[in-house]
């Protein structure tokens, strides 16, 4: 079973923002905190879904259906390289 729906005249909304205001946290770089980041990043399936190096992927392409696992590096392409703090909070 499937169901089939229509975009009519509101077919913008995809592209619609929202204003979210965020409260500011301190980033932590020690040791002991970016040991934390890798064991959550590790037990709840990060890497399964971005890379073992968080660099990103295809998941799934199937058109008109693609779904991608980010680059999640401040190399370059990466969304590390252009996200703030701030940014980051808001889409966690």
């Amino acid at each position: 079973m499937f169901a089939l729906y229509k975009m009519s005249e509101g077919a913008d909304r995809f592209s619609q923002t929202w204003p979210m205001d965020v409260e500011l946290v301190s980033v932590q770089s020690d040791s002991a905190s970016l040991e934390l980041g890798r064991f959550i990043a590790e037990s709840h399936g990060c890497q399964g879904r971005h890379t073992a190096d968080f660099s990103g992927q295809i998941m799934a392409d199937a058109p008109p259906f693609l779904m991608v696992a980010p680059n999640l590096t401040s190399g370059a392409g990466g969304s590390g390289a252009t996200f703030s703090d701030e940014d980051w909070v808001r889409a966690i």
